[in-house]
């Protein structure tokens, strides 16, 4: 008997110590049938984030950044498919911000859209990367890709990493220039009321 991609992959995501994560819904597991086991866990798990709404706190910004520790930092997880979770992110009233999280055919990758208050892309818009194969369904790490490379064109080597804590009520967000952390932030469910 062959077995379904999904099934095999929604297998494969326990076998690798994932086990405590909740189980995904078949449907976020059939979703994210082309991605590697790590990669279709971690997709499952920000699933379970759908509709939930996060506040956050800067931990570490480097010397000569825009230092946030004093401002009110928000995540929504406000739009959920198969293909992409959507996620703004409000720096006190600037919403000009959002991740975007997409599965594209067998890769996951995170951009970062910045949009002006007219609703026009700002000059630095969609850069991010795809995840690299050293995530867990817990982490992934996203280098720039080509576009972000080109698009940006000051070779900073940047590496995002997003992190989930196992029960899944933290979530943290890290920017690294050639492997020196440079932003760290982490962000708390807000119980919903």
């Amino acid at each position: 008997m062959r077995w379904p991609v999904w099934l095999v992959a929604l297998g494969l995501v326990g076998l690798l110590g994932c086990a405590t994560a909740p189980v995904p819904p078949v449907e976020v597991a059939r979703e994210a049938a082309g991605l590697s086991p790590a990669q279709a866990g971690f997709w499952a798990n920000l699933h379970q984030l759908c509709g939930a709404r996060l506040e956050g706190r800067e931990l570490f910004s480097a010397a000569g950044r825009d230092r946030w520790a004093e401002r009110a930092m928000h995540l929504d997880f406000a739009h959920c498919d198969d293909r992409e979770i959507r996620v703004p992110f409000r720096v006190d009233e600037d919403t000009s911000r959002t991740w975007l999280l997409q599965v594209e055919g067998a890769r996951l990758r995170l951009r970062h859209q910045h949009l002006e208050a007219d609703g026009t892309p700002e000059a630095h818009n969609l850069y991010g990367g795809y995840a690299d194969p050293e995530g867990s369904a817990w982490m992934q790490h996203f280098p720039a890709d080509a576009y972000t490379e080109e698009h940006l064109g000051d070779g900073l080597a940047r590496v995002w990493t997003l992190s989930l804590s196992e029960d899944l009520r933290t979530l943290r967000y890290a920017l690294r220039y050639a492997g020196d952390l440079v932003f760290e932030a982490a962000f708390t469910v807000v119980p919903s009321r």
